[in-house]
């Protein structure tokens, strides 16, 4: 967090003097229609919003496809040779693993007797929900379904209460239905770029896909179109690219893996060094919208690296402040996702009342992700460790199963 605050103050110190461009970079935002039209990092064009949807890859894939030997190159790609999961300091330390001798059925029965009578055994339930993996607890609940005639997420909506019953239902949802929810809770409330990427950074293609469909489904609306308005100029940038439908998926070899980073790390630093914005802008677009989420640490770490100072620097000093400021939490969380949570779950309990919406789906999202390397980060950053937090800030059988699925 230190590290953080003073890295930013240098920031706006460098930056004090330079204008801010974001109405530029925002002015004539296009229509749908308009941000499918592909786009070259050379075209003649004097205002654009760089973050269309599916921009142009001709120029890029120029650089990353094979040589006059038809090789991929090889001379530096070594220095980074470290994936970034191996990599980032708090590694990946999840909370709940896989049940061993996995019973489903038998783990259904004992959801069915804690709630045969009014007075529900919720210490059962909290045993069976924090001792087995999401993928695992769908089973449980199509077997619930078998043996009980009812819906298990039915069952906890009639049997439980507040927020034990929210946390419960949600560890029983699915995924999809859980983040596009939870995204409609973002729109209609007090709009944080920090809560989105929470959400959409990591998202598969597939998943995002999945994501859109469902939120149309259950509010009749449009996921991106909705997100935009939400977030105001400033925010739509980033907004598209969490939403980018074109991103690459496929993992080609550590060969390509590393090609790939060198040749977008070198692209935007050409951009940089002409001192084009215009062109960084479009580079940008390709970069932030196109690769995979497991390249772009990579490459905001080989540019830092390479140039000096950090990504984030150069937007703000060639595209504007507010614009480059508003892609930082987009950067923290690729380069440090357990230190980004943390700090979200110190905004969950900071100040008057609790966000509990915000961290049941953290605890639920990262325990099978890096909830231990979070605690740890926590911990670091803010002197406390997350149980003794979840005790001042929560209460009864909420409490014991947030302590649970911390694995306390």
């Amino acid at each position: 967090m230190k590290r953080r605050l003073e890295k930013q103050k240098i920031l706006d110190q460098e930056l004090a003097e330079e204008s801010d461009f974001e109405e530029h970079f925002v002015e004539d935002v296009e229509t749908t229609e308009e941000r499918l039209e592909v786009k070259s990092p050379e075209s003649e064009i004097s205002s654009v919003n760089i973050f269309v949807k599916q921009p142009s890859e001709d120029d890029i894939q120029s650089e990353t496809s094979e040589d006059e030997d038809g090789k991929l190159p090889e001379k530096s790609f070594q220095e980074v040779a470290v994936p970034h999961r191996e990599r980032v300091q708090d590694k990946f330390k999840p909370s709940i693993l896989s049940a061993v001798n996995f019973d489903p059925e038998q783990s259904a029965l004992k959801l069915q007797k804690s709630m045969q009578n009014s007075n529900v055994d919720e210490d059962a339930i909290i045993f069976v929900l924090a001792s087995h993996t999401h993928s695992q607890r769908l089973k449980i609940a199509e077997e619930y379904k078998v043996l009980q005639r009812e819906v298990l997420q039915t069952d906890f909506k009639s049997n439980l209460s507040g927020e034990f019953r929210n946390l419960c239902v949600s560890l029983v949802q699915d995924p999809v239905v859980r983040d596009a929810t939870y995204i409609r809770k973002i729109v209609q409330g007090e709009f944080r770029i920090e809560d989105l990427v929470g959400i959409l950074a990591w998202q598969e293609a597939n998943q995002l896909e999945e994501i859109k469909k469902i939120y149309h489904a259950m509010f009749a609306s449009d996921l991106e179109l909705d997100l935009e308005n939400a977030a105001g100029r400033r925010h739509v940038p980033v907004v598209r690219v969490l939403c980018s439908e074109g991103r690459d998926e496929d993992d080609q070899g550590a060969l390509h893996h590393w090609a790939t980073v060198e040749h977008n790390a070198n692209w935007l630093m050409e951009a940089i060094q002409e001192e084009d914005s215009e062109a960084l802008k479009l580079r940008l677009n390709n970069v932030l919208s196109l690769r995979s989420w497991n390249l772009l640490p990579d490459i905001l770490d080989l540019f830092e690296r390479k140039n000096g100072k950090d990504l984030s620097y150069h937007m703000k000093r060639m595209i504007g402040s507010k614009i480059g400021g508003a892609f930082t939490s987009l950067f923290f969380v690729l380069d440090e996702p357990s230190a980004f949570y943390a700090e979200e779950i110190y905004a969950a309990v900071d100040g008057l009342g609790t966000k509990d919406d915000k961290l049941q789906q953290i605890f639920v999202r990262r325990s099978e992700v890096d909830l231990l390397s979070i605690d740890s980060v926590f911990r670091k950053m803010f002197g406390r460790r997350l149980n003794k937090v979840v005790k001042e800030e929560t209460s009864g059988s909420y409490r014991k199963l947030l302590l649970a699925l911390l694995g306390t």
